[in-house]
């Protein structure tokens, strides 16, 4: 299942509810989640055409942290920041909206797996929960909000796993520049599609921006709206929403297009994560395992969070053949649920979280 989330900061906190229906004969055994990250500031600054300069003025959350303690270093030059604590962000920095935004989905989420039974209401036990993120700070942000809103009097430390090595240990999106073929098929189907993929280009109110844009392209320019419209602030003068929804669809099939239409391009670019979603089913329904090296010994996790990007649920979802018109919303979700026929006792392996003892150990 995919939960959007509304865009706009009056949307924050209206999410609808996120349920997980099963039929009374199945019991949900195990539950992934993929989210992206919450709202954040545009990824490179605003075009001359575009200014965004309020729009950076949204992160006093972490206004006595420096960019030291936050990773920001990695990706602007120490030399312009000058122990600003005054709320300015950085960009492509979670904003205060983001972090509320991930917050309320957590509480959503709290809904569905605790009534479901799960996780228990006070905390996971060892072993009931695995987090994982990217090696970004916005999603490792976000993870930390979105366990605030499911256990909101936690006390247990609960540790967020990144994988190491670049973008050849990274599998929670698709890395082209890793991968020769997979930059070959994307880039072929590009050109098979170009008329499709310019559509956009030729919108008057937009002409400025694309004289600006660096190699990201359309991307570039869609993503210093989108961060736009999700903070609830109004288009620039020219862009019409018809023109955002317009590009909206043209950045959608360019960088996401090849994975639906290409069984190989699915492999090389999803192939790897979603690998390791079966295994982590194979390992809950006592299955052998195929790329995991070995289960924890207090078995599989019962809830497992995936903290990602747009470039994370698109791909994937292109590759399942999942139909997401439109591209994937700051802080919207992707679900994926286990079933087995219920059994006295509970799931194969361990018994029901909140059993006697057993909820917030």
């Amino acid at each position: 299942a995919m939960f959007h989330q509304p865009s706009g900061a009056a949307a924050v906190g209206h999410l609808p509810a996120l349920s997980l229906p099963s039929p009374a004969h199945l019991e949900l055994v195990q539950l992934h989640v993929f989210t992206r990250h919450g709202d954040r500031t545009p990824l490179r600054h605003g075009f001359q055409s575009f200014p965004v300069p309020e729009l950076m003025k949204k992160c006093g959350h972490s206004a006595h942290r420096s960019p030291w303690s936050t990773g920001f270093l990695r990706y602007y030059d120490p030399d312009t920041w000058q122990g600003r604590g005054d709320g300015i962000c950085y960009l492509g920095q979670l904003t205060e909206q983001g972090c509320s935004r991930m917050q309320f989905l957590g509480q959503q989420l709290r809904k569905a797996v605790v009534a479901g039974g799960l996780v228990g209401a006070d905390g996971p036990r060892t072993g009931d929960i695995y987090v994982r993120s990217t090696d970004v700070p916005r999603t490792r942000e976000s993870a930390q909000c979105l366990l605030l809103g499911l256990w909101p009097n936690l006390t247990q430390a609960i540790p967020i796993h990144t994988k190491l090595g670049g973008n050849r240990a990274e599998d929670m999106y698709p890395i082209p520049g890793s991968c020769a073929r997979l930059a070959d098929l994307s880039e072929g189907w590009k050109e098979d599609h170009r008329a499709e993929i310019e559509a956009a280009d030729r919108l008057p109110g937009l002409a400025g921006a694309f004289r600006e844009a660096d190699a990201r392209g359309r991307l570039g320019v869609y993503d210093n709206l989108h961060c736009r419209v999700a903070h609830g602030q109004q288009l620039p003068t020219g862009v019409t929403m018809r023109d955002f929804e317009t590009l909206q669809r043209a950045v959608h099939r360019e960088w996401y297009g090849c994975y639906g239409d290409s069984k190989e391009a699915a492999r090389l670019g999803v192939g790897r994560l979603l690998g390791e979603v079966l295994d982590n089913m194979r390992g809950a329904l006592g299955q052998p395992l195929r790329t995991v090296p070995q289960a924890p010994p207090e078995g599989p996790a019962r809830l497992l969070l995936y903290s990602g990007h747009d470039s994370t649920l698109g791909p994937m979802l292109a590759a399942m053949q999942a139909p997401f018109p439109t591209w994937p919303q700051l802080g919207s979700c992707v679900t994926l649920e286990l079933f087995q026929e219920r059994q006295a006792g509970g799931p194969a392996g361990r018994p029901p979280a909140g059993a006697a003892a057993g909820a917030g150990g």
